[in-house]
């Protein structure tokens, strides 16, 4: 039901601006995943340079339009997924920094790296291998890349999927020196989704 026209939302009793939306994160967790499970079947609407050849086929997609936004999505959208993510947890964990049991569940996913990460920038003092830390690094970084690998020996090594692991770098400091970070997308992914799951479970009075 829409509010009343003489209602001024200025005074809602409810708190206002960004929030952890357990639906908003569910959504962009799956669309990540679908982007990262769109490069594993690549290699099933190309066409071979000999059938290219015989029948003079100038552009060897099948379907060259939807691989156009496929390629759009995940030099794009995805990059623009995870700065979501990062932002949203990194709102969650500020805002809640008193919910012992919140924070619990935090460690707990840190505890033995599920989180993604498994290599980082040894250099960086101030780099701790936890889900708080990969989210700083996401949203600081200037330059985001996804490492493939051709899996196809029968297209010659032509098609590129992605290995899920995601590189991440950028500078610190008014010295501006390099960082680095790599993690594997799906355990990051899975790591906001467990956060997702426990919000829902525990407090699902915020969403």
């Amino acid at each position: 039901m829409a509010k009343d026209p003489n209602e001024n939302p200025y005074w809602s009793p409810l708190p206002q601006g960004p929030v952890f939306d357990v639906i908003d994160v569910k959504n962009w967790c799956t669309t990540a995943f679908l982007i990262y499970l769109g490069s594993k079947g690549l290699n099933h609407v190309v066409i071979s340079k000999d059938e290219a050849v015989d029948f003079k086929i100038e552009d060897r997609w099948v379907h060259p339009d939807l691989i156009e936004l496929y390629q759009k999505a995940r030099d794009k959208t995805l990059p623009t997924l995870l700065l979501r993510l990062a932002i949203s947890f990194r709102v969650l964990q500020d805002r809640e920094s008193d919910n012992t049991a919140l924070n619990t569940k935090i460690e707990q996913i840190d505890a033995n790296h599920p989180n993604g990460i498994f290599s980082w920038d040894e250099e960086d003092p101030n780099c701790s291998v936890t889900l708080r830390e990969l989210c700083n690094k996401i949203i600081h970084g200037s330059d985001i890349r996804y490492p493939h690998d051709s899996d196809d020996p029968l297209l010659d090594g032509e098609v590129h999927s992605m290995t899920g692991v995601v590189e991440i770098a950028g500078v610190r400091g008014k010295k501006k020196k390099k960082w680095s970070i790599y993690f594997h997308l799906c355990d990051f992914l899975d790591a906001i989704l467990e956060i997702a799951h426990w919000m829902e479970a525990n407090q699902p009075k915020s969403q």
